[in-house]
């Protein structure tokens, strides 16, 4: 590394330095949100890493730093990150954890889970994922760690013994623990034998939604109707971005609660380039999920896309976990832009 060029620091927070490498400025939202991802897997895991990490958010060529191709990499015993942009949560998590590649089934499947990521997959009794604690660093390298598997299960560990399990598999995985140990401590949690776990794994739902700390702003069907404020400014706490180290531009999003059905005349005002989106978080049919931390509004195609002085109808239930995304390409200007639904259902 002390040959590569790399990005001068740019950003000092709570936990963190950032160095960056594009000229667009990074929002308050966007560095807000890495802050508290710090400070909620520090307080999860029981964690507290006594030197701030250093994160790289990187146009390309990650081999600069990281030792394989990959989005993202940590680098154990450095707290250096180095990430494209999509895996900065993750990695973050890795850092707090200092995860050495020990157990990367259990390390990878914690990262998921912290860094907000839901979930879709269909276990059965085939899965085995006691045994795959016993994967290698050769077999990470090998790309046979399976992220979704992973992670499917560590949301299943959460949700069934809680907040001490998960810190306790932390605590495994900074102490640089062997596999055997994992399986000790899940045994101890779940109070039965491993095959047991494993059987009760298979029989655990194929969904499992983001446990993300910084949950979006809420939006709800009165809102809806009184007007919503979708406006940008990069200070603001409630503004992210860029979208990627390649594009510029910043963007606002919001998450419509509730469990009735709206019907009317979606309006949509703004100023300049500012567009909206709204999208559905979940795909019902288990496609797909959205990222939280950057979500794609294509992956739906129900969304319904906007642009200033846009009028639509439109029927909403609620219950699909729609959400709603302003954005633009200039992150230079303060940008009004709000929504307001004229219903014709009598709500």
């Amino acid at each position: 590394m002390a040959c590569s060029e790399l990005p001068e620091v740019a950003y000092e927070r709570e936990g963190f330095a950032l160095a960056v490498e594009f000229e667009q400025p990074v929002c308050e939202g966007t560095l807000r949100g890495m802050e508290q991802r710090v400070a909620m897997v520090e307080r999860t895991t029981g964690i507290e890493q006594s030197s701030p990490m250093t994160i790289y958010w990187l146009a390309g060529e990650l081999e600069r730093i990281c030792p394989r191709p990959a989005s993202g990499c940590f680098i154990p015993g450095t707290m250096i990150i180095a990430a494209t942009g999509p895996s900065l949560h993750h990695e973050i998590v890795h850092a707090v954890m200092n995860t050495r590649g020990s157990v990367p089934y259990a390390e990878e499947g914690l990262a998921e889970v912290l860094s907000g990521q839901a979930v879709y997959y269909n276990p059965d009794f085939n899965d085995r994922p006691l045994r795959d604690l016993g994967q290698t660093r050769k077999d990470a390298r090998e790309g046979a760690i399976d992220y979704v598997r992973a992670a499917h299960f560590m949301h299943f560990v959460r949700e069934q013994v809680g907040e001490d399990g998960v810190r306790d598999l932390a605590a495994a995985i900074d102490a640089g623990n062997a596999p055997r140990r994992f399986v000790d401590i899940l045994e101890r949690h779940f109070e039965m034998e491993a095959e047991d776990i494993e059987r009760a794994y298979a029989r655990s739902g194929s969904f499992y939604p983001s446990v993300r700390f910084e949950e979006a702003e809420p939006i709800t069907a009165f809102d809806l109707s009184s007007g919503v404020n979708l406006s940008l400014d990069c200070a603001s706490k409630f503004t992210m971005g860029p979208p990627s180290a390649a594009s510029a531009g910043m963007f606002r999003l919001r998450r419509i609660e509730g469990d009735e059905r709206v019907r009317g005349t979606l309006a949509f005002e703004g100023e300049g380039d500012v567009g909206a989106v709204l999208f559905r978080a979940v795909d019902p049919g288990g496609r797909w999920v959205q990222d939280w931390w950057r979500p794609v509004p294509k992956l739906d195609d129900k969304r319904i896309e906007l642009r200033p002085g846009d009028r639509v109808s439109v029927d909403l239930d609620l219950r699909e976990g729609w959400m709603v995304l302003a954005r633009t390409d200039d992150p230079s200007e303060l940008l009004f832009a709000g929504l307001q639904v004229f219903r014709t259902d009598g709500g």
